[in-house]
């Protein structure tokens, strides 16, 4: 990410300088997490409805339904069985890199 400096100049603005702006000065994520363990759950952090789609779904379609419900992976499924996960990303990077 680039910022405006002083001068006109152009300055880096890294994640460590974004992190640093967010967090309040000596706050440990990690930390914080630990003191919640038995608090969060993984059905508190899910979302839903989950969307599946069959492997064979094309991925024009699949590209289509992500964006018209703006979600950023799918569950790819098999006989009914989980196979595997798509995200965006993945459709990116095979178009990008052919």
């Amino acid at each position: 990410m680039i910022r405006l400096g002083q001068g006109g100049q152009d300055s880096q603005l890294g994640l460590g300088d974004e992190r640093r702006r967010v967090a309040p000065a000596g706050f440990d994520p990690f930390e914080a997490l630990m003191k919640k363990e038995n608090e969060i759950l993984a059905g508190d952090l899910m979302t839903q409805p989950e969307v599946l789609v069959d492997e064979d779904k094309g991925v024009v379609e699949l590209a289509a339904l992500m964006l018209q419900r703006n979600i950023r992976r799918v569950m790819v499924v098999s006989g009914g069985e989980l196979v595997g996960l798509i995200m965006r990303s993945d459709i990116v990077s095979r178009v990008i890199r052919g």
